[in-house]
């Protein structure tokens, strides 16, 4: 039957008393598909309320949104033969807001996507069933997963980590159906979860997010990551690999051909660390300012990133023109290697290198601390988000450290890996992903070292530059625009400092040093990019340790 709304009141048996609170979605949905359950009422005697007749025993949620609709009336069935028996209707209304079982998400999915099909547009779906408009794209998305897929999902009442079904969805079918037919075949054991991770590494499609490309957006098309945050880097991307590259390798020539000669551009390359500067130009220290004076000779050195998880990414290096070669003794300088009087009657100061070799060894360590707060940051938290293969990485790179070999000669790290995760029987220890992240970080942390002018012994080599990428390691560097660091520069690297800072670079070194103590935060006379070639002889464990130490890796 069909009742006004304004004779209506919620009865005491109902269990549902306190305000429901939001009420959008369910008033979204009966807008678009009207009342699709009759509430449930019985009669209130005149006298108990002379201005309502009925009682909401089940469907308080249902009136409000109706009254918030401006409805006259609603559709309602009345509670039979239970009408003087207020503990049964408190029964019927309790059962009807507990018993009913909540609709397994991929039915969900399919439900979206056959509305779609049959006609419906998402918005309108979404509106039927008062959902946010992107998250029922994203729902259609998923029902469109290839049926193997879907069956295999529909096993499970908890559905694989947000960013498999991403990478799965996101591939064809037939690969979707290769990579479960995949998963299924290393599956050898009843009790174990299903490798969603080995079905998302057969789809996996590389991608690159629009908010690197350095041209106009409209000369490409785009794909929306329904399972990325509104607004963030990642909710647009391509699988145009090819097409990317071509467009973002023109934008940054039409970069260079702009910049009056300041910017040159170098061939794509595998990681920044294997860019290299032209003939007789050398990298600089320093960050690239924001603004160049007009007799600075330092130039942009440009490149596109061509593989791996930055690829598309445009870097950049500071570079400047390599020093001429020092005379032999005639001249302009005398036989000490001391120049001569300048015009003004002062002494140039002797040519020295940038900064000495214990601040580097300084240097050495703040990255070494550096290094092992961001492995015991990250590598717990890839443990928790399901990331094995970032943590995977990081241990295999290990091994290809100088100093690391798998078969170790530190009696004390071998105990304490042991003691972690072997019981005294000789049973594996029941640990959990974090606890066996925190190991791994905590082992990591005291195999790998940085490299440092003073010792060509247990260093780590570009392995532990690598790793400090991987997690985030340069982030974690302080200010080095320090009184200790800056005394162990030479005078000339302080008067270049301040030059392409905006300092005046006049007076004794110490007023110069005095100006740039805590005012240069941009500075980075170290950080964590492993700039060389990696060649055979790194690894030729007959040399390793004899030649080659880090001076002249330099």
């Amino acid at each position: 039957m069909k009742l006004p709304i304004h004779e209506l009141v919620t009865d005491a048996a109902n269990v549902r008393q306190i305000d429901p609170g939001d009420l959008g979605a369910l008033v979204s949905s009966m807008r678009a598909l009207g009342l699709i359950q009759p509430i449930v009422v019985r009669p209130i005697h005149a006298a108990d309320s002379p201005e309502h007749r009925w009682g909401v025993v089940a469907g308080a949620r249902r009136l409000r949104a109706a009254q918030s609709l401006g409805w006259s009336e609603i559709e309602a069935v009345e509670a039979e033969d239970v009408i003087e028996d207020d503990d049964r209707l408190h029964l019927i209304s309790l059962a009807e807001n507990t018993v009913r079982a909540p609709m397994h998400p991929v039915d969900q999915w399919k439900a979206i996507a056959r509305l779609v099909q049959t006609g419906y547009s998402i918005e309108g779906a979404a509106d039927a069933l008062g959902l946010d408009h992107r998250y029922a794209r994203r729902l259609n998305l998923l029902g469109h997963l290839a049926p193997a897929v879907l069956d295999m999902l529909a096993l499970d009442q908890e559905l694989p980590d947000a960013h498999y079904l991403r990478t799965i969805a996101s591939a064809p079918h037939e690969v979707q159906e290769e990579g479960i037919e995949r998963a299924r075949g290393v599956r050898d054991r009843a009790d174990l979860d299903f490798p969603w991770w080995r079905v998302a590494q057969a789809c996996e499609r590389g991608s690159i997010p629009r908010s690197r490309a350095r041209f106009p957006h409209e000369k490409l098309a785009w794909d929306e990551d329904l399972f990325a945050e509104p607004d963030s880097d990642e909710q647009f991307t391509t699988t145009e690999t090819e097409a990317f590259m071509a467009l973002q390798a023109e934008a940054i020539g039409k970069e260079a051909a702009a910049s009056k000669g300041r910017i040159t551009v170098c061939n794509p390359v595998r990681h920044s660390s294997a860019m290299e500067p032209p003939a007789g130009w050398k990298f600089s220290w320093d960050p690239v300012p924001k603004r160049f004076k007009k007799d600075d000779p330092r130039k942009v050195l440009k490149a596109v990133i061509s593989t791996g998880y930055d690829i598309g990414t445009v870097v950049e290096r500071l570079i400047e023109p390599k020093a001429a070669p020092r005379g032999n003794g005639s001249g302009n300088e005398s036989g000490n290697g001391t120049a001569a009087a300048a015009e003004d009657g002062a002494v140039a100061e002797r040519e020295r290198a940038p900064i000495t070799n214990p601040t580097l060894a300084k240097l050495a360590a703040i990255k070494d601390e550096a290094l092992r707060e961001g492995l015991a940051v990250m590598l717990p938290q890839w443990a928790i988000e399901g990331s094995w293969q970032d943590l995977v990485r990081v241990l295999l790179l290990a091994f290809a450290a100088r100093n690391v070999s798998i078969r170790s000669n530190a009696p004390s790290l071998q105990e304490r890996i042991i003691v972690n995760l072997i019981e005294a029987d000789g049973t594996a220890k029941p640990i959990g992903p974090k606890q066996l992240a925190d190991i791994v970080a905590d082992v990591l942390g005291d195999v790998l070292t940085t490299d440092h002018p003073l010792g060509h012994y247990n260093q780590s080599g570009p392995a532990a530059e690598w790793i400090g990428q991987l997690v985030d390691a340069p982030e974690r560097l302080p200010r080095f625009d320090t009184e200790e660091i800056l005394k162990g520069c030479s005078g000339n690297y302080l008067r270049e400092l301040a030059r392409s800072n905006d300092y005046s670079e006049a007076g004794q070194v110490k007023e110069v040093r005095a100006r740039l103590i805590g005012n240069l935060p941009d500075w980075r006379p170290a950080t964590f990019s492993a700039m060389r070639n990696v060649v055979e002889e790194d690894f030729d464990s007959d040399n390793a340790d004899d030649e080659g130490g880090p001076g002249d890796d330099a």
